[in-house]
């Protein structure tokens, strides 16, 4: 599920072939990805979070508009999915006769329909996930499992958590031959035989990179009490609130992106009293909401330009702001226009659908400012354009 353009994307789909009993499978586009899946029902998938994300939500909204019988069924699986999930993690071994009747009479089904349902191992690596998401694919039956790593190690993985069914929430321990260190501001230093050659005809951003002979990822992390790695954000995207508070962008979008409703996220504040978003909505299963409540649209604008689609994910912001401290939460919001497309060049969003926050931040700086058109700092600016407030000394 990675772009041959990616280094671990090579590895796994050109050379683990060549040395060990690996069959990968292309599909002819992007568009044809979900097909696919379902068509080939793989027993290895190696993925990126948002791609969980969206197939879990897109399962979930299926759900709920399903028959009684389908959500009271699909209701007592999941009590017997949990209770299996907390015995495997406690005691290992294999599931319980109620497990596995829970799987084959409910979550078989479900995970056909995205290709899961003959999964062994499913690995999630390129963003944190989070960790409700890998809770939810687990209990659903799916041994799924955190790595980390960067093309800079050569494509090669820094960390990873040892299955099966690990808790969520972090990217498990250094791999073989790799040393990973927090510096003094968190910053993840790998220290290994090997890593990748350079940047190309950049000998200054390679020298750059490495401290002491240990490579900076550029990346924060922190240890957790069991001694694991979990990856905080990307150290050039952690911002500071007008009022000196870090917040890390990538921990508010990932709890957005896990609505159902909610494709992409990207959220600002640098320097700002609060935090807001411009969001995607998911075109498929906002539309399908809005089948059931008659909202009328003829396509994705006039769809996210509707009231009660604004409505709907307004009550989808409130509720996460609820999972948030009092600074992490979005005050403001924006729908993008349009739906983002990775395919073309120059899109703030990336293959892997990595947003590109700067790039975010450029082209749609009209909607960011305009969620902060009444806050204080621009009032007063605007008043001292007028000239009706003169802050000269002289006066």
């Amino acid at each position: 599920m990675l772009p041959l353009c990616h280094a671990m994307g090579r590895n796994l789909a050109i050379t683990m072939p060549l040395i060990a009993d690996i069959v990968p499978h292309y599909p002819e586009s992007v568009d044809t990805f979900a097909d696919a899946l379902y068509e080939i029902q793989p027993t290895f998938v190696f993925t990126v979070p948002r791609y969980l994300q969206k197939f879990a939500a897109h399962l979930l909204v299926g759900l709920d508009q399903s028959s009684w019988v389908k959500r009271t069924a699909y209701r007592s699986a999941m009590r017997v999915g949990r209770r299996a999930l907390d015995r495997r993690r406690s005691r290992g071994g294999r599931a319980s006769m109620p497990a596995a009747l829970a799987r084959a009479l409910v979550f078989r089904w479900l995970l056909e329909k995205v290709g899961f349902a003959r999964a062994e191992l499913v690995i999630s690596s390129g963003a944190p996930l989070p960790a409700a998401v890998a809770e939810l694919w687990q209990a659903w039956g799916v041994n799924l499992c955190e790595a980390y790593g960067q093309t800079e190690t050569g494509g090669a993985l820094v960390s990873g958590q040892r299955g099966p069914y690990p808790q969520p929430g972090d990217v498990g321990s250094a791999a073989p031959n790799m040393t990973v260190e927090l510096d003094d501001d968190g910053e993840i230093l790998v220290t290994a035989a090997e890593f990748f050659g350079g940047y190309w005809r950049d000998p200054d951003a390679t020298r750059a990179l490495y401290r002491d002979g240990k490579l900076a990822t550029g990346d924060v992390g922190e240890w957790t009490a069991g001694g694991s790695l979990k990856l905080v954000d990307r150290k050039k995207d952690i911002l500071i609130t007008a009022g000196g508070k870090n917040v890390s962008p990538s921990l508010v979008e990932n709890r957005l992106r896990a609505s159902p409703y909610v494709s992409e996220a990207a959220v600002f504040g640098e320097a700002r009293k609060y935090l807001v978003a411009l969001l995607e909505a998911d075109g498929e299963t906002v539309a399908e909401w809005a089948r059931e409540h008659g909202v009328v649209h003829t396509g994705y604008a006039s769809l996210v330009s509707h009231p009660d689609v604004v409505g709907l994910i307004e009550a989808e912001v409130k509720r996460v702001n609820g999972e948030l401290t009092r600074v992490e939460q979005v005050k403001a919001f924006r729908l993008l226009p349009r739906e983002l497309d990775p395919e073309l060049e120059g899109e703030p969003v990336t293959p892997t659908r990595k947003v590109k926050r700067r790039v975010m931040a450029e082209r749609y700086r009209a909607l960011v400012e305009s969620m902060y058109a009444n806050d204080e700092e621009r009032r007063i600016a605007a008043e001292v354009g007028t000239g009706r407030l003169s802050l000269s000394t002289e006066d």
